[in-house]
């Protein structure tokens, strides 16, 4: 599977661990930023460089209330170092 098809179905399984709530602004923001910065090879980077950084904040922020939504995060996190974001 290629890492932007994985990272898009780890997306999906993320919005899918949120449920039928409906998503904070907060929550909304951080999977657009995530969208942005996920691109194929070969396009240019968005100049965001603190993008994971804002991942692994909130993943901790949410870990013992959402822990299943936090344990997609932390793969998404770790698919985005994959792929060298």
């Amino acid at each position: 599977m290629a890492k932007q098809e994985k990272l898009q179905n780890l997306l999906t399984e993320l919005h899918e661990a949120m449920g039928d709530a409906e998503p904070s602004v907060a929550q909304m923001d951080l999977l657009d930023s995530v969208k942005r910065h996920a691109h194929a090879e070969g396009e240019p980077e968005v100049p965001e460089p603190d993008l994971l950084d804002a991942l692994e904040y909130w993943v901790e922020e949410q870990r013992e209330e959402h822990p299943r939504t936090a344990s997609v995060v932390d793969q998404i996190i770790k698919t985005l170092v994959d792929i060298g974001v």
